[in-house]
């Protein structure tokens, strides 16, 4: 097995230069790197990483917590009354891209907001450099345990002042949403809120009850679950009272439990009802009809959320960067 000992043998240099060129302790002369850097190459040396954590303090692994707010059920195959999680999923890929470009490696851990006392394992110092904290169900146990655990972190789809954050502009999204609603002559919106205990649902009812005051239309919200069943059965309650014309979601899969409850009560979309989605996942494109939506970019935010925590990795002091992603509406078959 190659070691450190032969890697500064071919440069002709000492142990602790190598150790200093592969750590980045202090500068070296170019000409120094240059000759170490050709000899691990030249011998494909590839350091022990846990040695390596013991010198440098940093375990090349970053953690990824999803928030959820329901109870994780392996043998449930309904996935109609289910979370579909494309937002995690969505931008898993970009945020274990920039992980990996940092030479790191990904370890995923869940949080249920049902059960806030419950500290993922893996918000610890000694498995991880830092925390990438997915979702809106942040709560004030989790903050709490971050803040102790002095690692550094990131929040995605949630906001405190005392983090680092990436969220996208959900209260403009909305806003946006029952606006472009309005201007198509709609007079009677009905919004498809998530649960209360969402940061995000906050900012959802917010945008939507601005642009209907403004607009001095009638709006109604109501709250569900992040689920097409749970949404179905709101709108099986809700429509035949209220009878909007409208519907704006707080997520796609609940636009498609809106698509279902209007078919029971043989309602046809869009000429009796709109109906506006959020986030524009697969579901948003391969519904019937195909849904109108909110694009949230996120992609682009698991990746800026990502390259935020390895800048607080490297600059720990350093005042909080905060981010808000604008939101793009896209307009399909499911509005007219």
């Amino acid at each position: 097995m190659i070691t450190i000992k032969d890697v500064a043998k071919l440069a002709g240099v000492s142990i602790s230069t190598v150790s200093i060129v592969l750590n980045g302790t202090r500068k070296l002369s170019p000409a120094t790197e240059a000759k170490v850097r050709k000899a691990i190459e030249t011998l494909q040396y590839h350091p022990n990483q846990y040695a390596r954590s013991l010198v440098t303090k940093h375990k090349k692994v970053v953690g990824v917590i999803r928030i959820v707010d329901e109870e994780r059920d392996d043998h449930s195959q309904d996935l109609y009354a289910s979370t579909v999680d494309t937002y995690l999923q969505d931008m898993l890929w970009n945020i274990e891209e920039v992980i990996r470009l940092h030479g790191s490696s990904m370890v995923l851990g869940w949080y249920d907001a049902l059960a806030p006392e419950q500290i993922p394992s893996i918000l610890d110092p000694s498995r991880v450099d830092g925390i990438v904290c997915v979702g809106s169900f942040i709560s004030a146990q989790l903050i709490a345990a971050v803040k102790r655990s002095g690692l550094a972190a990131v929040l995605v789809g949630a906001r405190d002042a005392a983090f680092d954050f990436v969220d996208a502009d959900v209260e403009r999204a909305f806003q946006l949403s029952a606006s472009s609603m309005l201007q198509r002559g709609r007079r009677r919106l009905l919004l498809l809120n998530g649960p209360g205990n969402s940061q995000s649902s906050q900012r959802r009812e917010a945008g939507f009850l601005q642009a209907v005051a403004m607009a001095g239309a009638e709006g109604r919200t109501c709250n569900c679950q992040f689920s097409g069943k749970s949404a179905e059965e709101v709108c099986l309650g809700m429509i035949p009272t209220f009878k909007p014309d409208a519907i704006i979601a707080g997520a796609d899969c609940m636009a498609v439990g809106a698509l279902n409850a209007m078919r029971r009560l043989h309602l046809s979309c869009p000429e009796d009802i709109s109906v506006m989605g959020y986030e524009d996942g697969l579901l948003a494109q391969y519904s019937v009809p195909p849904l109108s939506t909110v694009r949230i970019h996120k992609g682009r935010i698991g990746t800026e959320g990502a390259m935020l925590l390895f800048d607080r990795i490297g600059n720990p002091s350093a005042p909080p960067v905060q981010k808000i992603v604008e939101p793009e509406l896209l307009f399909r078959s499911s509005t007219d």
